[in-house]
């Protein structure tokens, strides 16, 4: 039996697949689905990346054939946001990954310790992200007021740096204590509304 060649195979999947025959602007949006709306919590581990999250893009979608790849390979890269907490992280990222997804990635969420005490080389970082169009910087405020001024200056410096390449990039901060205390509030909602609904149920059946 003769061996179905690469260009032929990419023609029959063009034809058969149910996704593929799909138009243009349908499969961008199963795409979008499939491979955003999430979070990428990195970490590095003697020069290899780790990721911590139980939401992850599809990213098996991307290994189906060669035309999905083609269309989708950048999106799980422009869709999700990039957590980076450490400078060892970012410099192993940047080591390891490919040019072009660094270049496509849009969002990133920064810690303390990729800024704190490493202002410059953390803008210069950063502006290799040509594709970056927010960075938010996730710090560690804890009960010092000391502790929460020498993270807002260093972020300040990183900002002013980065805004000699970059103006166009929006940037925040957020002190790690309000998301904690935001999951603590949405688990007590949670709870009340579980426990009210019960109650609920008693009374009907009474």
């Amino acid at each position: 039996m003769a061996q179905i060649t690469k260009a032929e195979a990419t023609a029959a999947n063009q034809l058969t697949s149910p996704l593929l025959r799909l138009p243009a602007e349908l499969r961008n949006l199963i795409y979008h689905y499939a491979l955003g709306n999430c979070t990428l919590i990195l970490a590095a581990h003697h020069d290899r990346l780790c990721t911590y999250q139980h939401d992850m893009p599809a990213f098996p979608l991307l290994a189906v054939c060669t035309q999905i790849h083609a269309e989708a390979a950048l999106l799980p890269y422009s869709l999700n946001t990039f957590d980076i907490a450490s400078d060892y992280t970012l410099r192993v990222f940047l080591a390891t990954m490919p040019m072009q997804y660094v270049q496509a990635i849009k969002t990133l969420d920064i810690g303390t310790w990729t800024v704190a005490g490493k202002e410059t080389i953390c803008a210069a970082n950063l502006q290799r992200f040509t594709g970056l169009e927010k960075v938010v910087f996730s710090y560690q405020g804890g009960t010092e007021t000391v502790s929460k001024f020498f993270s807002e200056h260093a972020w300040k410096k990183v900002v002013g740096l980065l805004r000699e390449t970059m103006p166009e990039v929006s940037t925040s901060m957020r002190d790690l204590r309000e998301k904690a205390h935001r999951r603590e509030d949405a688990l007590e909602l949670a709870m009340w509304v579980r426990r009210n609904a019960y109650l609920a149920s008693v009374f009907r059946a009474l």
